[in-house]
């Protein structure tokens, strides 16, 4: 690598800490194949955890359970990095609202094992988001369907979205809430973001928090908000179209506040920088939706979440859209490597060090470096207690780009400062629902 790091230690004195990390590349450890179609099975999920646990205990918390489906399944949620830190800014992602869409859990185990990875082998950049960030994952929001997917279609491409709630007379398949339309934010506004049908697969259900999974995450975020120690990002991954949905995704609601949609934008201007998604609201890209997790996390808990299609275009077909071959599931899992990185160090405040490009080879050995550092966390930074160790090498005449990740340990302030970046929105417009909801 080109550049190295000089990290000074954690105190409970220090104003803001400061981490300096290399953009490196990204490191695999040990995934296995998965069994359904590819994709990991839940006991494969939950033997990953624990054996990450039993290797990297001192970046890899107990798994605990938030709670139970509808069929008494674990919700198992993770936390990496500095768990027992309550002043360590939180970020949340979640994968499989719905149950065929098991490339969104894979981008967090894949994530994960990338980062324990870069721990194990001492790389900057994940020492350092390790040191200063606790990350929550819970990979499987719908653990019952993706079981019942993975018995009935043990080769993959189930399709089986919604939860197991009894109430559908139809086929199997059509049992269910949707999930991701039973948060409560707009959540029966109208009848095109979701429906009233039990048997519709966007089916909203029988209230808002009906269902004991997405209570289970409205009452965990409640839990850590109440404990002084809020999760401040989140990213709760879809499948497929390689799009990231910004609140609101209702066209009811439409636009958060003015100060807060610049936030949005610059955070999801630099997501898309690194994976060339495009950036824009469910309303304007796919379909208008009425209570959905992303929304909720923002109007209730002040959370800038997102809501990620991942895999490919959205013009694919759903059986290699909703469930990629094998071949594939890792290459589109790092592909988002670098997204959820970035907001794991946005939970707080981040702090982007860019440095112009030096003079080549033949320049005098002295010569003046200009340095932009800029915040594009969701937290302040303490102006007076910023504190920067580091260290760089500059190949002749190529200059590398480093992040300079901070986290505050004064009271938490939401940062109101505009960020830098357009909305790059989909200029095609929605012309209806095409193909299958997602």
């Amino acid at each position: 690598r080109a550049c190295g790091a000089a990290m000074p230690p954690r105190a409970a004195t220090t104003a803001v800490l400061v981490a300096l990390a290399c953009v490196s590349a990204v490191t695999r450890g040990d995934v296995p194949a998965g069994e359904v179609g590819g994709h990991l099975s839940l006991l494969q999920i939950e033997a990953w955890f624990a054996a990450a646990r039993a290797t990297h205990g001192d970046v890899v918390a107990e798994p605990q359970s938030i709670g139970t489906s509808v069929e008494g399944r674990d919700l198992w949620v993770y936390c990496l990095g500095a768990c027992n830190d309550p002043s360590a800014p939180a970020a949340l992602f979640t994968g499989m609202h719905h149950s065929r869409e098991p490339i969104s859990m894979e981008v967090l185990v894949y994530w994960a094992d990338s980062m324990l990875s870069g721990w194990r082998d001492g790389d900057a950049a994940a020492v350092a988001l390790l040191q200063a960030r606790q990350v929550w994952l819970l990979p499987v929001v719908n653990p019952d369907a993706y079981a019942w997917n993975a018995q009935h279609h043990p080769n993959g491409q189930g399709m089986a979205r919604k939860n197991r709630r009894p109430g559908c007379a139809h086929t199997n398949e059509d049992l269910g809430v949707d999930l991701n339309r039973n948060y409560d934010f707009d959540w029966d506004v109208d009848n095109r973001g979701s429906s009233p049908s039990a048997c519709a697969e966007d089916y909203r259900g029988a209230a808002p928090f009906s269902e004991p999974e997405t209570a289970a995450i409205r009452d965990f975020l409640a839990a850590r908000a109440a404990a002084g120690a809020p999760v401040r990002t989140a990213l709760n991954y879809h499948s497929y179209g390689r799009l990231i949905n910004v609140p609101y995704s209702s066209d009811h609601a439409r636009l958060p506040p003015a100060r807060d949609a610049a936030v949005f934008d610059g955070l999801a201007h630099r997501m898309a920088a690194s994976t060339g998604y495009e950036t824009g609201h469910a309303w304007e890209q796919l379909y208008t939706v009425n209570g959905e997790a992303s929304d909720w996390m923002f109007a209730a808990q002040g959370v800038f979440a997102f809501s990620p299609e991942v895999g490919p275009e959205y013009d694919a077909p759903e059986s290699r859209g909703f469930w990629p071959p094998a071949n594939a599931v890792a290459s589109l899992s790092v592909e988002n490597h670098a997204m959820t990185t970035y907001m794991a160090w946005a939970a707080g405040a981040h702090v982007v060090l860019e440095a112009a490009a030096p003079a080549g080879a033949g320049a005098a050995a002295a010569q003046q470096l200009p340095l932009t550092l800029t915040n594009d966390g969701v937290l302040a930074t303490a102006a007076d207690g910023l504190d920067v160790a580091w260290t760089c090498a500059f190949a002749a005449g190529d200059a590398r780009r480093a992040l300079l990740a901070s986290q505050t340990r004064a009271e938490a302030r939401t940062s109101t400062q505009a960020r830098e970046g357009a909305h790059h929105l989909r200029g095609d417009g929605v012309g209806g629902e095409p193909g299958r909801a997602r």
